[in-house]
C-alpha cells in the first residue's frame, strides 16, 4: 500500500489477508485497501442456498443483508452466546427472518463454507465487479478501512457501504468492533496498533511463549518474523 500511494496512481487495491482488521489498521495511517475478499462474503451463497432449499424457491431470488466480523462463525460453531452480528434475510422482497433460527442457519451454513476455491470466487467476483463497473450489491470484508464485513455495492469506484433500513453507521462499526474480540483483537488504536484482548495474550504465551498486547504497525514484519520461529518451533513437538 505504501508503493502504490508512492506510484501516485489512481487504482484500488483487493485484500485477502484478513481483510476485517488489516483492512481498518491501514486505514489508520491512510492506507486503506479498496477491500476484502471471502470471510462474510463465503458464508452468504450457502446461506441463500439453504433458505431457498427450505422455502422451495431458487436461491437467486434470496437477499441477504449481513453485518459479520471474521471470527462470527467459529464462535457460534462452539457455542458462544451473545455473538453480535445483522442478518435480515428476504424471499421474493418479503422478510422471511423470523421464520429461522439465525444462530443455527449460520452454522449449518458455516459447516459448507470451509474451501479456499470459495475465497478465490469471491476474490474474482469484486475484481470483475469493479473492472466491469457492474454496480453489483454484494458483502466484503473491510471497506473504505471499516473493520469486519458489510453489505457492498461494487463498482468502478471502488466500494459503497449499502445499509439496509434501520441500521446506522455507527451501529454497523459497532457490531463489528464487538465481535472483533472473539478474533483477540480488543480495539485498533488512532495509529494503527492493534492491543490484543488479556485472553489472547494469555493463551499464545501458554501455547507458543510468544507475549505480546500491542503490536504497532511498524513493527509487523519483526513481529510476524517472531511468532513465525515461534510456530516452528512449537510444530517440531508433534513430529
Amino acid at each position: 500500500m505504501q508503493a502504490v500511494k508512492k506510484a501516485g496512481i489512481r487504482t484500488h487495491v483487493i485484500v485477502a489477508a484478513f481483510p476485517d482488521a488489516v483492512c481498518p489498521v491501514l486505514g489508520k495511517v491512510g492506507l486503506a485497501p479498496t477491500i476484502g475478499m471471502g470471510n462474510i462474503d463465503n458464508s452468504i451463497p450457502e446461506i441463500r442456498k439453504i433458505v431457498g432449499e427450505k422455502l422451495g424457491i431458487p436461491m437467486r431470488n434470496i437477499c441477504i443483508y449481513m453485518i459479520a466480523f471474521h471470527s462470527l462463525r467459529v464462535a457460534l460453531k462452539i457455542g458462544r452466546e451473545n455473538v453480535p452480528y445483522y442478518l435480515r434475510i428476504f424471499a421474493e422482497n418479503k422478510d422471511v427472518t423470523g421464520e429461522f433460527n439465525l444462530d443455527k442457519l449460520l452454522v449449518e451454513a458455516a459447516n459448507k463454507w470451509q474451501d479456499d476455491s470459495k475465497v478465490a470466487a469471491s476474490g474474482v467476483k469484486n475484481v470483475l465487479a469493479i473492472l466491469n463497473n457492474t454496480g453489483e450489491l454484494t458483502h466484503s470484508p473491510g471497506p473504505q478501512g471499516l473493520p469486519g464485513g458489510y453489505p457492498v455495492r461494487l463498482s468502478s469506484k471502488g466500494a459503497e457501504v449499502v445499509l439496509p433500513e434501520g441500521v446506522s453507521m455507527e451501529e454497523a462499526i459497532r457490531i463489528n468492533e464487538e465481535d472483533q474480540r472473539c478474533d483477540g483483537i480488543e480495539k485498533i488504536e488512532d495509529d494503527g496498533t492493534v492491543v490484543c484482548t488479556e485472553n489472547a495474550v494469555r493463551l499464545m504465551k501458554e501455547i507458543f511463549g510468544y507475549d505480546c498486547r500491542r503490536i504497532r504497525i511498524e513493527e509487523n514484519e519483526e513481529k510476524a518474523k517472531e511468532l513465525g520461529f515461534l510456530y516452528r518451533q512449537y510444530a517440531k513437538r508433534f513430529k
